[in-house]
Order: structure tokens, then sequence, then C-alpha cells
């Protein structure tokens, strides 16, 4: 949490006036618009100083950057005026946090890179001339801050994240299926990933397509049946696919509007067969009827068990 020390004219004196006189509104308005600049200020310096280490050469740097910026998403989060200033912050690019993490953290990919495919995990390292590999305990963290970027600030960070296909990485890091410096995924870093992909994909129709393109269920429904992976991690997968339909589900009933209707019941076809591909018919229906409890015909408890029960069958 940032704590600022008061301002000169926060210090709690007596005012000069009566709370109720034109005078002594005028002036609470002029100190609260200070105030205001002042907080805006000192979140721009904390990031300008975290987002200079986050795009360091060595993790070590690197996550404490991450740890620097973390401190502000964590603040904004806990009082309405910071998450506003944060969110103003997100309108310049100097600023931004998304690009930097998916840059030299997560990934990296670029913005600019749309044939994306073709990139192998050295040549992704060199586009950012990192001298050292991120460890899983720095993904985690940029997992972390991630996540409350794309939930405290949909309009920016959510569309930063899908442009630099920041969802190809995470399904990287997720899945042991993939190629990835980090070797199979610890526990803590697969639930990082379970985190950050619903608030990125959350009404963002060009994530859920990155989605379809690079087969995220083939990446995340394995982990359903995996035994060796612990109970809450596999039902934490069910709730993710679910959710996930959930989405597709809505989009392909006219929530997207426009062309995105026929496209997204593309994908939600896509994703069923996939589903069914890797945990059975059976299992992919009650993973169906979760994402349709997820619309408020169950509640939260029944929901949690539903989900949990699905987690077991295998």
């Amino acid at each position: 949490m940032l704590n600022l020390p008061p301002a000169p004219w926060e210090d709690g004196g007596s005012a000069p006036f009566s709370p109720a006189s034109p005078p002594a509104r005028s002036m609470a308005a002029l100190l609260a618009s200070l105030s205001l600049q002042r907080r805006s200020r000192e979140v721009g310096l904390q990031l300008r100083a975290g987002l200079r280490d986050v795009r360091a050469e060595f993790s070590y740097v690197r996550l404490r950057g991450l740890r620097k910026v973390g401190l502000v998403v964590e603040s904004a989060a806990e009082s309405d005026e910071l998450a506003d200033v944060f969110r103003e912050s997100q309108l310049y690019s100097e600023l931004q946090l998304v690009p930097a993490i998916c840059e030299h953290s997560i990934g990296p990919s670029t913005a600019d890179d749309e044939d994306d495919d073709d990139d192998d995990e050295g040549g992704r390292a060199g586009q950012c001339g990192r001298a050292m590999a991120p460890t899983a305990e720095e993904v985690e963290v940029a997992l972390h801050v991630l996540e409350g970027c794309c939930l405290l600030d949909p309009a920016t960070s959510r569309q930063l994240a899908a442009s630099y296909h920041v969802i190809k990485d995470i399904l990287i890091h997720l899945s042991p299926m993939s190629s990835t410096p980090l070797g199979d995924p610890p526990a803590s870093l697969m639930a990082c990933c379970l985190n950050a992909l619903p608030a990125i994909l959350l009404a963002t129709p060009r994530a859920l397509e990155s989605m379809d393109v690079h087969k995220g269920v083939l990446h995340v429904a394995p982990i359903v049946k995996d035994r060796q992976i612990p109970l809450y991690l596999r039902a934490k997968a069910v709730e993710f696919l679910a959710l996930f339909l959930a989405q597709l589900k809505d989009l392909a009933a006219g929530g997207g509007g426009g062309s995105t209707v026929e496209v997204a019941g593309r994908w939600l076809r896509d994703a069923v067969h996939d589903l069914e591909d890797v945990v059975g018919e059976r299992a992919a229906q009650l993973i169906e009827g979760a994402a349709t409890g997820r619309g408020g015909m169950l509640s939260e408890d029944m929901l949690e068990e539903r989900v949990t029960r699905i987690a077991e069958m295998f």
C-alpha cells in the first residue's frame, strides 16, 4: 500500500473559515485538487521507477521492479481515488505496465508480431535483450500484476494484453505440453496462470480469438484429469473452462453484437470439441452445465460443489 506522508495542508489544523461558508468550500475544493495532483505525481514517480527495473536485463532486478509497480496496483485496488489515478496513468505509453510486463517477464512477444507462431523461445528472449531468462517467481509476480491491471483498467490494459499475444505466453507457462525454459510448471505458477487468464479474456473478443487460435482448451483441459496435480488446481481449471465457455456462449448469443456472433459460435464449437477430446463427452457436458450455472441459475456454493465434483471424477 502506498503510504504518503500528510501534505502541509492536511495537518489537521483549524480552518480559518466556517466549514459552511463559501470561502471554506472554495478552499476545500482547492485542497482536494492539490491532493489529487500530488497523488497523481507520486503514482507516476512510482510507476516510472518500477518500469525502469522491469525493463532490466537481470531477473532479480525485474522482480524488484514488478514489486514496485505491484504496490501501485494493490493500492489502487483498495482506493477508488487511486484507481481513477491509475486508470488515467495507463493512457500514457511511458507509464503503461502491460507492454513492459509482457515483453520482459511473461513472454516476450510484440504487438507488431502478428505471425508469432514462428517465434521460438530464444528469438523471443532476444527481442528485449534479456541477459537472464525470467524465473518462475518472476513470472508469478508478473502474472499477479497483469491480473490486477486488467481488472482495474479493462478499457486499456485488457486490450493491450490481447495485442501483445500474452494468451499464448501464459499457455506456454501453464502447460507441460509446451516447450518452456522453466520445465514443468510448479503448482503456484499454474494457479497464477489460471487466475490471470479470465482477467484478460473477460469481454475481450481479441483475447478469446487468441485462445481459439492457440488451442487454449487443449492446454487447460489436461490439468483436470491429471491426478498428480492437486485437487484445488484441477477444480480451478474446471472453473476456468466453465467461465471460458460461458463467455463464448454469451458472445454467440449476441452479447458481442455484429459479426462477433458468427465467429464466436465457431470458437464455441471448437472449444467444446477440444474439451470432449480431452476429458470425454460426459465430463464436457458437466463443465458446460457449470458454465450455464455461472449465469445465475446456481448459487456460488452449489457452483463450487459442482466444479469440485467434476474435478474428482478423474
